[in-house]
């Protein structure tokens, strides 16, 4: 993946505008009501938690505004990474795709576990594909 740079200034107002009470820290319930998944409904509560643990250095569950940069990196390397997989541009990996990613991470994988993966991961009603998560949202 090619090394990211982004703006400190725009990384800044970004978290600026995510710090709803001014605590200079964005705890686990403004980084929800930021983050975008692509279907309008809210990001999962647990897997905002995850984020937050992973990256909260001083172990207070919310992220200061170095913690913010890292998880805004750590998104934004996988989200390449997603696209770099997401050979039809299509927004979604679909199951070829996911196979060549995983194949890619030396994960030998049969069909069946592909077809387990990806109905675990889809709501009923839509194609079996996976989306990539968006970065958080300036509001």
């Amino acid at each position: 993946m090619a090394a990211i740079s982004v703006d400190e200034n725009f990384l800044r107002k970004v978290f600026q505008q995510v710090d709803k009470d001014r605590s200079n820290a964005i705890n686990a319930i403004e980084l929800q009501s930021c983050l975008s998944n692509g279907t309008w409904e809210p990001f999962n509560a647990e897997t905002v938690k995850l984020m937050i643990t992973m990256f909260d250095r001083s172990h207070k569950g919310q992220l200061n505004f170095e913690e913010f940069k890292q998880l805004w990196k750590y998104i934004e390397d996988w989200r390449q990474c997603f696209q770099s997989f997401d050979k039809d541009k299509s927004g979604y990996i679909n199951k070829d795709e996911l196979k060549l990613a995983l194949t890619t991470f030396d994960y030998q994988l049969s069909d069946t576990f592909y077809d387990l993966l990806l109905s675990k991961f889809f709501k009923a009603g839509q194609s079996k594909y996976i989306q990539p998560t968006s970065h958080p949202q300036s509001t």
